[in-house]
């Protein structure tokens, strides 16, 4: 899904509750008369008058709970027949809510909070929530999950230019958080707070980031069995001049037919790219030297955990094994030196790159 529409969609699943809760507070006067100053505190000290405030803060998530809101693509608009269809899953408890709203020429999107039941995983209800055949490709889900709440933050109406002190009475409250959000998980969150005096009309909370699951990114130097050299041959370079891509093609398949080569300009550089076989590296060396660049194989490494010094942690790599491009004099076997760069999030880390040494 285009990451620009992806973000509109979960704009709007954040802040749908709000929709119709807002209070517009405006100021109006008589040009015949002088305008008076309006003091913040006369405001705040005004029972009957309701204000919404930002608020934000980080918290620990204490518990996931069986609750989801889902903004999903439809091509129909048969409201009752959709919610039949969602409220027949059998991970599904009820629908407290839903509606569609229209964001573009012909485009709905089907927006609900769904109450899962509890043995449900959660994960697997939205995916088959968004396997109905109602829904199309562009979607979005968040789930509620308890956060333990800070003694006493600043709340701020910026149109009104207003701040004060918030006390919470409650040790915990909820909020929206991603699908991969954990208990144990240390989240930033924000979101609209409408009061009344002290009094809580409204509280919509939502997960901006998630400090945990934010990878930690780490160098590490290693020696490695070659567990699998591939046998394709690969060629990049970026040539100073214009290469015509008929010319680059003809070249390479005079060398071997089979080859695919591809030659793009940008203004006054070409890209030059061709994937071949090991069997011709000689002939294609010779034949392709005027363009500089540099040919290589992709080899497979096995490695299923590694200890990070910096943590002074073994941690599991997921997957187990990785690629890495290397010069074309290795066999399979052979022990290759190699520095690894490691992105490393809740205990598990994966190999985001990996270089010959």
């Amino acid at each position: 899904m285009d990451k620009t529409k992806s973000m509109q969609i979960l704009v709007i699943i954040v802040v749908i509750a709000l929709a119709g809760s807002i209070i517009a507070v405006a100021f109006t006067y008589n040009s015949d008369e002088p305008t008076t100053t309006i003091n913040p505190a006369d405001i705040l000290n005004t029972p009957a008058s309701a204000f919404d405030y930002e608020i934000g803060f980080d918290a620990n998530v204490i518990k996931e709970l069986t609750s989801i809101r889902i903004a999903v693509d439809t091509s129909s608009i048969d409201k009752p027949a959709i919610d039949r269809t969602v409220k027949d899953l059998d991970e599904v408890s009820r629908i407290t809510s839903s509606s569609f709203r229209k964001t573009g020429e012909d485009q709905w999107f089907y927006f609900a909070e769904i109450d899962l039941k509890k043995s449900a995983v959660i994960s697997d209800a939205v995916q088959s929530i968004f396997a109905i055949d109602f829904f199309g490709v562009e979607r979005q889900a968040m789930k509620r999950v308890t956060i333990n709440t800070p003694k006493t933050i600043s709340v701020k109406n910026a149109d009104l230019n207003i701040t004060r002190d918030f006390t919470f009475d409650y040790p915990t409250t909820v909020t929206l958080a991603n699908l991969t959000t954990m208990p144990g998980d240390i989240i930033t969150v924000f979101g609209t707070i409408k009061l009344q005096g002290k009094a809580v009309l409204e509280l919509e909370l939502s997960e901006s980031n998630n400090s945990t699951a934010q990878p930690e990114i780490f160098t590490i130097q290693e020696s490695l069995a070659l567990t699998i050299l591939g046998e394709d041959l690969f060629f990049e370079a970026m040539f100073d001049g214009n290469v015509d891509q008929n010319t680059f093609e003809a070249q390479v398949k005079a060398i071997d037919a089979n080859a695919e080569a591809m030659a793009f300009t940008f203004g006054e550089t070409t890209s030059l790219a061709l994937r071949s076989t090991t069997t011709y590296l000689s002939e294609l060396q010779t034949e392709l030297a005027a363009y500089g660049g540099d040919f290589y194989q992709i080899g497979e490494f096995d490695f299923a955990s590694i200890f990070i010094e910096d943590l002074n942690q073994e941690v599991v790599l997921t997957p187990g094994s990785f690629q890495a491009k290397l010069t074309t004099n290795h066999s399979q076997g052979e022990t290759i030196p190699l520095e690894l760069t490691v992105s490393v999030a809740r205990d598990t880390a994966s190999i985001a790159q990996a270089e010959e040494k």
